[in-house]
């Protein structure tokens, strides 16, 4: 078991801390997967905890791509591929993910 102390004595990482170890970067978006709007990625690892994907950047919308995890897949898409947004318009946003497990 790793256990940390700062130097007043103060635990840092003991038996209760979770980590999270990152797998990988998710780029998507016009810039990264061109026209594509929908993507999966299958890591066997998902299956050493519990998964977790964290948002890299603020993009223009933090809600215009949604990221999910279920058993050994990680699904990213986008529901409204092309809108206009204060009169330009947006095309797949590019958003940035770090995803791994807990």
């Amino acid at each position: 078991m790793l256990e940390t102390w700062d130097a007043q004595g103060v635990p840092l990482i003991g038996a209760g801390t979770r980590l999270t170890k990152r797998f990988g970067v998710l780029l998507i978006g016009r810039d990264y997967t061109g026209e594509t709007s929908v993507g999966t990625i299958f890591d066997e690892r998902f299956t050493l905890g519990d998964p977790v994907v964290i948002r890299l950047d603020t993009g223009l919308d933090p809600f215009d791509a949604i990221v999910t995890v279920k058993g050994r897949i990680l699904t990213w898409e986008y529901l409204e591929p092309v809108r206009w947004r204060n009169g330009v318009l947006v095309t797949r946003p590019p958003a940035r993910f770090a995803y791994g497990v807990q």
